[in-house]
């Protein structure tokens, strides 16, 4: 039997939407936004002098009502997604830390492989590449970061192994995909490497 899934808001969205941006990004958004939306919402509407102007009237009346309330909301939605932005590079740039300071590879084994790439990301980000995640919300099997530094593309493929190697058949399939995308070359990185 299908399971329910309750379905999102669109202030759920868009909030899920600029958590995964840069939080400056949220930010210039959320003032940008009440600037445009309070235009929009001071605007003078003058009222119709005939029958004829009467839709036109409405329609401007009903844009300055629902503007004059998205001024708030919607700036209010794009600050919360930035906060949920640093809060969650703060706590990937403290995981990379904790892993750099332990000497073993145990504390690679004891995250999930969300956490992994994520760790993943972190070290590419800090070495001066443009980083994009890729991965959905569960393990893909295929590109999970995007990787770019000038004018060359790198695919990388995550693989938090509990054995000692990764299968011949995975790396064909990235070869694949790299030569299908155009990028310059390819990282398997594997928890066992780092």
């Amino acid at each position: 039997m299908a399971r329910y899934r309750k379905k999102k808001s669109t202030a759920e969205d868009v909030v899920e939407i600029v958590s995964t941006l840069p939080w400056w990004v949220g930010c210039t958004l959320a003032v940008l936004s009440f600037a445009i939306l309070h235009n929009v919402a001071g605007m003078e509407v003058t009222q119709p002098t005939g029958p004829g102007g009467f839709g036109s009237f409405a329609a401007k009346q009903l844009y300055a009502t629902l503007a004059g309330f998205a001024q708030y909301i919607l700036p209010c939605l794009f600050c919360f997604g930035a906060a949920i932005s640093f809060f969650k590079g703060e706590k990937k740039k403290k995981r990379y830390a904790v892993v750099k300071t332990r000497s073993n590879q145990n504390v690679l084994f004891e995250m999930s492989w969300r956490e992994f790439e994520e760790l993943v990301t972190e070290f590419f980000n800090l070495r001066g590449y443009s980083v994009k995640q890729t991965g959905g919300s569960g393990p893909d099997g295929g590109v999970d970061i995007i990787l770019s530094k000038g004018n060359d593309k790198y695919l990388v493929q995550c693989k938090q192994w509990k054995a000692y190697k990764v299968g011949v058949q995975v790396v064909r399939e990235l070869h694949g995909v790299m030569a299908a995308e155009g990028a310059a070359g390819m990282r398997d990185v594997s928890a066992l490497l780092l």
